[in-house]
């Protein structure tokens, strides 16, 4: 049997041929992409290799490929997801401004590149913004005492348009041939569904709804323009069924 120190030993050659083996950090974001890509390597891969690079770069470069038509690849999105929650805790400004961005590059009449910026603005109002003060938050030292919001309100007047400019949608594929009216109709309401089940869990959230004078005091015409909208949007869509449990559920909390 080996002696206690050769177990020792034998651990350390374990350990020093398992780093061996780790993928080298990207020397530049470009590679890092090409690389991840070409390889298929999932988003922690991705983010592994660019642990000597800049996130927010990172986040940037992965802008235009989401743009793509007719839709961007689900690898990209991950990639781009996963650099966004990593990021929220090192920069949550660049996260907010990039957000922001987002909402104004991706209108709901490109029902694809839409569908990606919905995810996205639903998965950093769920799970990011809506986090109340996480331990990871309070240790980071130079971080504010509560993360910006002023891009909350962009993120909930994406998702209400995608409700609306989808349903608007579907109501004329009628007059369109019927392949192409069917596309639009399922398209139209893959989007309506993504953007309801966001805006009702989100309005269903006690974390989300503690935080609501951080958003009005962050950017009170628009969420004034947003209160508007619902009123809207309640009117416009009042004869689609699938809307109504978050019209319901708004107007109780108005």
């Amino acid at each position: 049997s080996k002696r206690v120190g050769d177990l020792g030993i034998d651990a350390l050659r374990a350990c020093k041929q398992r780093i061996s083996q780790m993928p080298d950090a990207a020397p530049d974001v470009d590679s890092l992409l090409y690389e991840c890509w070409a390889e298929r390597k999932s988003a922690s891969a991705m983010l592994f290799r660019a642990r000597n690079l800049p996130l927010h770069s990172v986040m940037d470069a992965l802008i235009p490929f989401l743009k793509q038509t007719p839709s961007p690849s689900p690898m990209i999105l991950e990639y781009f997801k996963e650099t966004m929650i990593t990021l929220w805790l090192e920069d949550p400004k660049h996260v907010n401004t990039t957000l922001k961005l987002i909402c104004s590059a991706f209108p709901p009449s490109n029902p694809g590149s839409f569908r990606v910026a919905a995810e996205i603005c639903a998965l950093f109002l769920q799970n990011l913004w809506s986090e109340q003060y996480p331990d990871e938050w309070s240790d980071n030292i130079g971080l504010e005492s509560d993360p910006p919001s002023d891009a909350v309100v962009p993120c909930l007047r994406l998702l209400l348009a995608g409700i609306v400019e989808s349903l608007a949608r579907k109501r004329k594929a009628g007059s369109r041939p019927p392949a192409e009216a069917l596309r639009d109709i399922i398209s139209a309401e893959r989007n309506v569904e993504l953007c309801v089940a966001a805006l009702r869990a989100l309005f269903s959230s006690e974390g989300f709804l503690d935080r609501l004078p951080a958003i009005s005091d962050a950017d009170p015409d628009g969420w004034a323009a947003f209160r508007g909208e619902v009123r809207a949007a309640c009117a416009e869509c009042a004869d689609d069924p699938k809307p109504q449990p978050l019209w319901q559920l708004l107007r109780e909390l108005s």
